[in-house]
């Protein structure tokens, strides 16, 4: 699936997500006004916010989230986390939602895709996002 919009301001967008396959921009604008993107392909797990990408020593399933990523997302100090847990939904242990709820960080579980395409609609209105993508 494709998405069309795009930002000159420096934040990551997701401009098309495939199985197993991310394709992210970001919009640099240059002193004369012109904008420049970067594009990157990620082909496994990431965590994304509109300023920071993360693509390495990700868990590959919901299953295998643990304290190494929630301390990362502890640092990114997101409001809310998209997890998208790949083609179906799965819920991560009720002990890792409670880890949310005890920082005040929303929880939205969905499949990948539509994670890719709410994390997009939130950085454009400017919410503090970040979405964890789960390789499949």
């Amino acid at each position: 699936m494709k998405f069309i919009q795009e930002s000159g301001d420096g934040a990551y967008l997701l401009r098309s997500f495939e199985t197993n396959k991310a394709l992210v921009s970001r919009g640099l604008r240059r002193d004369s006004g012109e904008v420049e993107y970067e594009l990157l392909t990620v082909e496994a797990s990431f965590l994304l916010m509109p300023e920071h990408l993360v693509s390495d020593d990700l868990p590959d399933q919901v299953s295998k989230i643990d304290s190494g990523t929630l301390k990362l997302i502890s640092e990114l100090q997101p409001e809310l986390l998209l997890l998208g847990s790949g083609a179906s939904m799965v819920f991560p242990a009720a002990k890792i939602m409670s880890w949310f709820g005890q920082r005040r960080i929303g929880l939205e579980v969905m499949t990948s895709a539509a994670a890719c395409r709410t994390f997009n609609v939130l950085v454009l209105e400017g919410r503090r996002v970040a979405a964890l993508i789960m390789a499949e």
